[in-house]
Formats: structure tokens, C-alpha cells, sequence
């Protein structure tokens, strides 16, 4: 799968926003996204080959349909095979389960998602661990749409947010 990354002109990074990328107040206090925190992430870490694309600047919580086609649109006209969506969390998993219904049965592409708890901006953050780690799953793992946190990485049909913790976990199998 490495190979294949490689083969195509190294990895897709699309970033929607969500708290990964919040990093101003408004006058309401509230903390709007910004524009994308992966690139100086990427940068400060002598990352290269990568495309990094500025899809949304959203709250996971605004995004609707549309914004996830616009997401899939995006990554099925990539010539990559490795993508990382970088995505807030608390709508992280719909959009994964939507981009693998897009992916199809037989996929071509490699896309995780990932995100962050706390913004990117802020000491202590897990965003640049979270980036790190997705690009190294895009790489590495099979077709399909997964998701990246805290050093695990599911099948998109396989993982939930559990929101208690601040965590991702494993999806319990249905019992039938």
C-alpha cells in the first residue's frame, strides 16, 4: 500500500476545519476555524509530497450532505491513492461512513480521517500526534475509509465517538 502512496504522487491532505483548525475568539467569544493549522504542522516537521487542500472551515456540527459530497467529490477526482481528511470529531464518523459508501465495494483509495480535542493552537493538543499518525495509516493501510485518533485506527463502520471520554473507541458488533 505504501507503494501505491508513492506511486501517485504522495498523499491528499483535505482540511474541513472543526477544532483541529479553531484558533481565533469572535466578539462572542466563541473560537471560529482558521485557516489550515495542518500546513505549519507539516511544515515545522520537514513533511513533504504532500497537497494539502482547504476544503471547508466548518464546525463538524454545521457540516450538512452537501459538504460531505463536496468532501467525496473532491477525493474521487484525486489522482492519490493516500488521503487524510482532516475533520472535526463530533460528525467524524457520519462523514467516514458516507465517503466509504462513495469509496464503493471495491475502493481505490486509502482515506483517513482525524481530528482534534483541543485546537491544533493550543499547548498539549493532540492535533499534530493525530496528523502524524493518519498520514502514516493512509500509507499503510488497505483501501477504504478509516478513522485516526490517539494512535488507533478503525474501519469507518467500526468506530464511535465516545463523547464521555473524549475518545474514539471500537463499535460494538451488532448482536443479531
Amino acid at each position: 500500500m505504501a507503494e501505491a502512496a508513492r506511486a501517485t504522487g504522495g498523499l491528499l491532505l483535505l482540511c474541513c476545519g472543526g477544532t483541529f483548525d479553531k484558533s481565533r475568539f469572535t466578539r462572542s467569544g466563541k473560537f471560529v476555524c482558521g485557516d489550515p493549522a495542518a500546513r505549519l504542522l507539516l511544515k515545522e516537521a520537514g513533511v513533504a509530497r504532500v497537497e494539502l487542500v482547504s476544503v471547508l472551515k466548518k464546525d463538524s456540527l454545521d457540516m450538512d450532505d452537501a459538504d460531505r459530497e463536496l468532501v467525496a467529490a473532491k477525493l474521487l477526482a484525486a489522482r492519490q491513492r493516500a488521503a487524510v481528511v482532516v475533520h472535526g470529531t463530533d460528525t467524524m464518523v457520519e462523514t467516514a461512513l458516507h465517503l466509504a459508501q462513495r469509496l464503493g465495494p471495491e475502493p481505490r483509495q486509502t482515506v483517513v480521517l482525524t481530528g482534534a480535542m483541543r485546537p491544533a493552537v493550543f499547548a498539549g493538543s493532540d492535533a499534530a500526534f493525530n496528523l502524524g499518525y493518519a498520514c502514516a495509516c493512509a500509507q499503510l493501510r488497505p483501501p477504504g475509509a478509516w478513522i485516526a485518533m490517539h494512535g488507533r485506527c478503525w474501519p469507518a463502520a467500526r468506530v464511535r465517538k465516545d463523547r464521555g471520554r473524549l475518545r474514539f473507541t471500537a463499535r460494538r458488533p451488532r448482536r443479531a
